[in-house]
């Protein structure tokens, strides 16, 4: 590799009580792979592992409860609906948000129970390293479990052929391979087990000549075959009276655990027997005994005890169950195998090596220094770096294409997010009949956003489609209301377009309706306020708003020589009619437009003569005399 890249582990359980062989595997490969990559370990709580792996050195995160799913190792018919539904859970959403914020190059799995940090990280495009360290029972699930591995792992780590035996899809053949483990070599502390055998003996009261028989277990429950070591020891003790047990472990069923000590009171050799708790220690444990028994009664992924009682130099017997014969072939102890479920053939070997102290001590002597060369720290660090570069791990992850509740599709592509356009962008950019991952809106919100891919739609035109049918519309559907109420709006905004027919039918329609009364009441609340104030300049027709001509009269909308008169804003032919915005043949009637020659009657807003009626019409004769004869109009009436 051309660069040091993140990794980062994740453990499924991590009990403060305990640790097992999944854990303590675990933690070897986080310490060799360190020498090569930047290690978190990920794991659900603070324990021994945690504890181990911060005095180590190595970066702790703890992620709380992470769903868990036995039924992929028991190969449940439930389990891939299982796993499916636990992907929308609350640890779900707490790994993307862990793997966002650290952004590793790859993840390693362990056990087959986790799935979830597995899919996770590939749904985020993350390379996966999927350890199994058990042998996946067959039933009638199996399948399902294995189609869950072959479709989130990258490359599938065996820590024996017996974990990859049910591995048939041939996909997943070709990412498959072993790694066979090794053990924390710095922990055994050599120089120090002669002076922990004699402190453990003296603690039990164990002859020098004894011959200690063990079974361990960081768990004790029925698969790790208790009850075959019990039986096993009934055989022993009657035919080796040096022969003693010590059964050292953590019970997880109360019930189960004190059957078994009845069950080994039953055999007689209930005062040879030593029950002792959990040792997180193993230092403490093994240089005491004598032979090492492990009579597990299903098929092991590996069998770390085994390995461990090899690496302290001790006889090993064992059932040969998956993995555990592995390591037994390896080590040159075929021998020293029993076919599983055969309790007889574990005492006839455990008695042949009780008896003849010279034999013991020859193999355990073979058995340290063969296993140091077939699974010690440095073989195994070589074997991952291999695996390592087989992945041939990127600085980025795998682009792909995700999305959320939405419609929305993105280009998920160096931690950022890129939007496509539309679907034809999508399909341009090569994309097309990719697999889609959904991710929760609160994971995408986490991501940064960049540049959209696609271009961007052009804006939508508004030609003059609005400018040519309104008018007509409104023209046709609205023509009296348009004229009573918005006379001077829509003589100024529609002025040629209609007028004629408008003014026609204004005038034919409506020509009385209230002028009398409207004239009149003008004529005596304001009798000269047009004439004096608006007549002058000109903006109220004629003779002022209420004048003869009123506000459209024959002079427009400003006068004689005003804003709409006669020679006004509409001039002779100008906007508003023939002689002026609302002047002698103006928008809204013949001569104005609401009447005959005003707004709003005849000849004016309010009535027949105007908008203040016959005296307002006599006033404005007037004033049109002196104005003829004080301006020149523009055009004769």
């Amino acid at each position: 590799m051309d660069f040091r890249p993140k990794l980062l582990f994740f453990s499924h359980i991590g009990s403060p009580e305990a640790i097992t062989g999944a854990e303590k595997l675990l933690l070897a490969t986080v310490l060799e792979m360190s020498a090569f990559a930047d290690c978190v370990l990920i794991v659900p709580e603070e324990g021994i592992l945690s504890g181990r792996a911060s005095a180590a050195g190595i970066p702790v995160q703890v992620t709380g409860n992470i769903p868990l799913y036995y039924s992929m190792y028991l190969g449940l018919g439930t389990v891939r609906d299982e796993v499916m539904q636990g992907t929308r859970s609350e640890g779900m959403e707490q790994l993307y948000r862990l793997l966002i914020q650290h952004r590793p190059h790859a993840v390693w799995v362990n056990t087959c129970v986790h799935p979830l940090p597995a899919i996770a990280a590939k749904r985020l495009g993350i390379p996966v390293f999927w350890c199994l360290t058990e042998t996946l029972r067959i039933s009638a699930g199996t399948s399902q479990a294995i189609s869950l591995i072959e479709e989130y792992a990258d490359r599938v780590i065996g820590i024996s052929a017996s974990t990859l035996s049910p591995l048939t899809i041939p996909s997943l053949i070709g990412k498959s391979e072993i790694v066979y483990p090794a053990v924390d070599t710095n922990r055994i502390e050599p120089w120090t087990w002669d002076a922990r055998r004699r402190s453990r003996r003296a603690k039990l009261g164990l002859k020098e000549d004894s011959c200690l028989i063990g079974f361990i277990a960081s768990h004790l429950y029925e698969n790790k075959g208790l009850e075959h070591f019990i039986t096993m020891a009934g055989i022993v003790g009657a035919a080796r009276p040096e022969a003693v047990f010590a059964v050292t472990g953590k019970p997880v069923d109360p019930a189960y655990y004190e059957r078994c000590r009845r069950m080994a009171q039953a055999t007689g050799m209930g005062s040879r027997f030593h029950w002792m708790p959990f040792e997180p220690d193993i230092t403490n444990v093994y240089p005491a005994l004598d032979v090492l028994v492990v009579p597990s009664i299903i098929e092991e992924g590996f069998g770390m005890t085994a390995l461990e009682g090899l690496l302290f130099g001790k006889a090993v017997v064992a059932y040969a169950s998956g993995g555990l014969a592995e390591i037994m072939h390896a080590t040159g102890n075929t021998d020293w195998l029993a076919p599983m479920h055969d309790y007889s053939g574990l005492a006839e070997r455990v008695i042949r090596l009780s008896a003849n102290v010279p034999l013991r001590q020859e193999v355990s002597a073979r058995n340290q220094v063969t296993a140091h060369i077939e699974f010690g720290s440095e073989a195994y660090r070589q074997r991952l770096l291999a695996s390592l570069e087989q992945l041939r791990l990127r600085h980025e992850p795998q682009p792909r294409i995700v999305r959320g509740s939405g419609t929305e599709r993105c280009e998920l592509s160096g931690w950022r997010l890129r939007p496509f356009r539309s679907r034809e962008a999508l399909v341009a950019a090569g994309w097309s009949g990719a697999p889609e991952q959904e991710l929760p809106d609160g994971t995408l919100a986490l991501l940064p956003r960049g540049e959209p891919i696609g271009e961007a739609p052009a804006p939508r035109a508004k030609p003059g489609r609005g400018a040519q049918a309104k008018p007509e519309r409104g023209a046709r559907a609205k023509p009296e209301r348009g004229a009573r109420a918005k006379p001077e709006r829509g003589a100024q905004a529609k002025a040629g377009r209609g007028a004629q027919a408008k003014a026609e039918r204004g005038a034919r329609a409506k020509p009385g309706r209230g002028a009398q009364a409207k004239a009149e009441r003008g004529a005596r609340a304001k009798p000269g306020r047009g004439s004096r104030g608006q007549s002058q300049r000109g903006k109220s027709g004629a003779a002022g708003k209420g004048g003869a001509s009123g506000k459209s009269g024959a002079a427009g909308k400003g006068g004689a020589g005003g804003k709409g008169g006669a020679a006004g804003k509409g001039g002779a032919g100008g906007k508003g009619g023939a002689a002026g915005k609302g002047g002698a043949a103006g928008k809204s009637g013949a001569a104005g437009k609401g009447g005959a020659s005003g707004k709003g009657g005849a000849a004016g807003k309010g009535g027949a003569a105007g908008k203040s009626g016959a005296a307002a019409k006599r006033r404005a004769a007037v004033k049109g005399d002196r104005l003829k004869r004080s301006k020149k109009p523009s055009v004769q009436r």
